[in-house]
């Protein structure tokens, strides 16, 4: 008797899933399905699954086809089952192709082409729904951003865009997604919101999309201004429609906590932030969004000064060293292309200070320093963080809350303060 085994959360299921499922059963002769549990999904930065692990459970039991259910509830889990139930080939969509090949050491493993287009055509007639999203930018970073997707329930990125044919194209198929285009009027038909990439004239592609109703998560490049930045969230406003921006740190769970902890005075007054940055980028001034970003969800709203030193080696600036003054404190902040520096935060109060630690980007583990005690936070930051934005971008758009992190005023600061260093 040959043994298959595959695994899913089955949230609001769908043609996929069964197409899937169908597809596993006939490789063999008796199929075993793992449902994931909730707190498995919530461990493993699955956001927004809709149902609960009993109706997940009984969205497959419905099909006839799997043999027996199981429940997920470890990483490491799906070794310990093909062991347990001497399974003969792991099954899953293609989707995940390559992320289980360390199974092959215990069975076989198959990744199946999923069905393309149906999970959004059969649930956009459902209670919940789901939205539709096309992608613009370059072809490195579409993996990522697609992949993380796919753990935010009720969200589909679905369409391509590039004005290079070559490129759109790569993104479609690397990506399995259900279509691609050069054109972007065309790419805008057919979904509810664009994801948008660090491109050039990102300005236009964002106002162009806003125009056409289309709700916008975006990752800045450095070159928007700051009255760009005013025009955009106000034709957002008057569009009624949700605008975006894409910074993972500012949206992960540890930075989130350290973020309003400051602000409920758990050192005091806030009177200096040093923050170091290495993480490479094509340009300098790219290096030095994230970190601005930072300083302006701790800092004061309005700083009274900018000061800069740069380090140029073969006519490149390797190293830049910022300081921005406020009325009551100061920021310090050190970007480099070739030189190693800590990535840690240092921020220093009236009655104590925080050290985040190494990567601080990701904010997995700080500590505060205070008058009554020293207590370390710890976090899991999933990935590349990305689903975390998605969810909020996701939720703000389908609830009645506001799960936006970024807000004008901190997007118009960093851009001031981009345009005053340049």
């Amino acid at each position: 008797m040959k043994v298959v085994i595959t695994y899913g959360t089955y949230d609001l299921f769908h043609t996929g899933h069964y197409n899937i499922l169908k597809r596993a059963k006939e490789r063999g002769d008796y199929l075993i399905v793992g449902v994931t549990s909730d707190a498995y999904d919530k461990a493993r930065g699955k956001l927004n699954v809709k149902q609960s692990l009993s109706e997940r459970i009984e969205n497959v039991k419905k099909t006839g086809l799997a043999d027996k259910i199981i429940v997920e509830e470890y990483m490491g889990q799906k070794i310990d089952d093909i062991i347990k139930y001497n399974v003969d080939e792991f099954v899953l969509g293609s989707d995940w192709l390559g992320k289980f090949d360390y199974l092959k050491e215990y069975c076989k493993v198959t990744y199946l082409e999923r069905t393309k287009g149906v999970s959004s055509t059969q649930l956009r007639n459902e209670n919940y729904g789901i939205l539709k999203m096309g992608y613009v930018g370059n072809v490195e970073n579409s993996k990522n951003i697609i992949q993380e997707s796919k753990y935010v329930s009720g969200l589909e990125i679905t369409k391509s865009f590039s004005l290079n044919e070559e490129k759109a194209i790569q993104v479609f198929e690397e990506n399995m997604l259900e279509s691609y285009t050069t054109n972007y009027l065309d790419f805008l038909n057919g979904i509810d919101a664009v994801y948008i990439s660090k491109i050039a004239n990102q300005y236009d592609y964002i106002k162009t999309a806003l125009e056409n109703k289309k709700h916008i998560l975006f990752e800045r490049n450095n070159n928007l201004t700051e009255n760009e930045i005013y025009e955009l969230y106000n034709l957002a406003k008057k569009n009624n429609l949700i605008l975006f921006e894409a910074i993972t740190t500012i949206y992960s769970p540890g930075f989130s906590r350290l973020s309003s902890m400051l602000k409920a005075g758990t050192i005091g007054k806030i009177k200096s932030m040093d923050i170091t940055y290495s993480r490479i980028e094509n340009d300098i001034n790219d290096s030095l969004v994230y970190p601005l970003m930072a300083i302006s969800k701790i800092m004061e709203a309005e700083y009274l000064s900018v000061d800069k030193f740069d380090v140029v080696e073969k006519n490149k600036i390797t190293y830049r060293k910022i300081n921005i003054k406020f009325k009551n404190s100061i920021a310090s902040l050190q970007v480099t292309k070739n030189m190693k520096l800590n990535d840690e935060i240092t921020i220093i109060g009236t009655s104590g200070y925080v050290i985040v630690e190494k990567p601080w980007w990701k904010t997995e583990v700080y500590t505060v320093y205070n008058e009554e005690k020293t207590r370390k936070y710890s976090f899991d930051f999933d990935e590349e963080g990305i689903r975390y934005e998605l969810s909020d971008f996701l939720n703000t758009i389908t609830t009645n809350d506001n799960y936006q992190k970024i807000f004008e005023s901190e997007s118009k600061f960093v851009s001031k303060v981009m345009e005053e260093i340049k």
